[in-house]
């Protein structure tokens, strides 16, 4: 059977035909990767927001965890205050957030079983630099323990200071006094805060973001703990260790801490009790050590039971 010439022709697409395929192919890939791309982005961006907000709680878990074990020191009142070794001191210099050079006394977890309480305190100072090399600023941390010759309100030399972030847009403390009222800075060994620790402190961060266009910001506030720890008792507890300390088998002048053989072992909620009276006298805590039972009594000396 033969064609015609016409039907022959209608066998194949024309050039409109196929250009116009071609085109709307064209459009439908470009969307296609278009919403490839965006997605991406966004999920780029996401990622670094992500990570930039675990550096910012990672910081500040590092910073509040240090706050967290400051105290107030009683000073003797024959003392003068101004001789007096102790200071609570915030500086504010490049942040917009509050003080950027902050100086704390602070109290480690004691290492139970060892004579010395006075040993378990010491300093901690954070101080924001701007970065040497790069852009934004570096937050670097200083600790040291033991007891101090005389007030010292200087921060340490960078070089005996550890980095903890860079790459910081900002970095700030505020305070809270017993008024209610944030102050930018704060000063123990001035007039106006005289021998008073901040009931509370807020903890301001924020990277600095290459990825994106913002920087996350962080905050945290944190309660500083009130009770007050009187030196003179724990120098004279040292005095006394160095001189043979208590005698053996005597309950009598044991301290909570003198009781503890593993703090970090104790139930936490009795953790939570005893933490801030580990100088206090234990024959206090005998019945609250009680309702935890055996958790809590074979982590302590038979001696103090």
């Amino acid at each position: 059977m033969r064609l015609t010439v016409w039907e022959n022709e209608r066998l194949g697409f024309t050039l409109i035909e196929v250009l116009a395929v071609i085109l709307l192919t064209s459009m439908v890939l470009g969307m296609a990767l278009d919403f490839y791309v965006d997605l991406s982005s966004r999920g780029n961006q996401a990622s670094a927001v992500t990570r930039t907000w675990r550096r910012s709680l990672a910081v500040v878990d590092r910073v509040s965890s240090d706050l967290q074990r400051t105290f107030l020191l009683v000073k003797p009142t024959e003392q003068d205050w101004l001789s007096h070794p102790w200071v609570f001191l915030g500086e504010r210099g490049h942040s917009e957030s509050g003080a950027d050079r902050i100086k704390f006394p602070t109290r480690r977890t004691p290492h139970f079983g060892t004579k010395g309480p006075t040993q378990d305190l010491g300093y901690v100072a954070y101080v924001l630099l701007p970065a040497p090399d790069s852009e934004g600023y570096e937050l670097m941390r200083w600790s040291r323990f033991g007891l101090p010759e005389g007030l010292d309100r200087d921060f340490p030399n960078p070089q005996e200071m550890q980095l903890v972030a860079e790459g910081i847009a900002d970095f700030g403390v505020q305070f809270l006094d017993e008024s209610g009222q944030w102050w930018d800075e704060w000063d123990s060994s001035q007039l106006r805060h005289s021998n008073e620790l901040p009931s509370a402190a807020k903890i301001s961060l924020a990277f600095l973001d290459t990825e994106t266009s913002e920087a996350p910001k962080i905050e945290r506030r944190v309660n500083l703990p009130m009770v007050p720890i009187d030196l003179e008792t724990l120098v004279g507890r040292d005095e006394d260790a160095a001189n043979g300390g208590e005698e053996e088998g005597d309950p009598d002048g044991l301290t909570v801490s003198d009781c503890i053989l593993d703090f970090d072992a104790l139930p936490e909620e009795l953790q939570a009790v005893i933490e801030n009276s580990l100088d206090q006298p234990f024959e206090p805590f005998l019945s609250t050590v009680g309702e935890f039972g055996s958790a809590a009594e074979q982590h302590l000396d038979p001696e103090c039971l």
